[in-house]
């Protein structure tokens, strides 16, 4: 009861809701960490918040706005003129951030490269880009590469993530080993949720 909790958005974590038995409790607030898709084909990422929001009957707060901008002008006009300075400022005391990890490569499978050119994509892996947490793009050590993308993504600051009281991270496949791991050094990690291919990659 009475818990705030910050949440991603991705194919694992919205997989996981059909298998949730939760139990209602009072005072919960259910807050969105990212921006979603402007153009959605089958379902915008951003449902996940209030379609879990509603199964625990917690209040949610979405982050209505593109989860890309195009300029760090209209990235802060948002949050102040636009009423997601109040998000921002609950995101800053997470009892719980539950966030999934995307991959970046030649290769990549994450909603976040889904959303970026081949250019970009190319840019970002030259820079050493190998994962993104609420995309926000960042290298094996976990720091954010020198990208104009990570300046003008609507998230709230990982910093945010790495304060929360429990860190929470779903994701799986052998290939975002590396994404994990970096990932785990930009924001902790107190929970793990994965599969065993991951799980040995990570080992070894």
């Amino acid at each position: 009861a009475g818990m705030t909790i910050g949440v991603g958005w991705g194919r694992t974590l919205t997989a996981s809701l059909p298998a949730l038995r939760p139990s209602r409790h009072d005072g919960v607030r259910v807050v969105s960490l990212l921006g979603g898709i402007v153009e959605a084909r089958t379902g915008n990422p951003l449902e996940f918040s209030w379609r879990l929001a509603s199964q625990f009957g917690a209040d949610c707060y979405l982050m209505v706005a593109p989860a890309i901008v195009d300029s760090e002008d209209t990235k802060r006009r948002l949050i102040e003129k636009c009423g997601l300075d109040r998000l921002f400022a609950m995101a800053a005391s997470l009892d719980l951030a539950v966030v999934s990890v995307g991959d970046i490569g030649p290769r990549a499978t994450s909603l976040a490269a889904a959303m970026i050119g081949p250019d970009q994509l190319r840019e970002l892996i030259a820079l050493g880009a190998v994962a993104d947490v609420l995309s926000n793009f960042l290298d094996a050590d976990g720091a954010s590469v020198p990208h104009a993308l990570n300046r003008v993504v609507m998230s709230v600051d990982l910093e945010a993530i790495r304060n929360a009281g429990h860190v929470l991270i779903a994701t799986g496949g052998a290939h975002r080993a590396p994404a994990i791991r970096a990932a785990i050094r930009r924001v902790g990690c107190n929970t793990l949720i994965t599969d065993e291919d991951a799980a040995r990659a990570l080992l070894a």
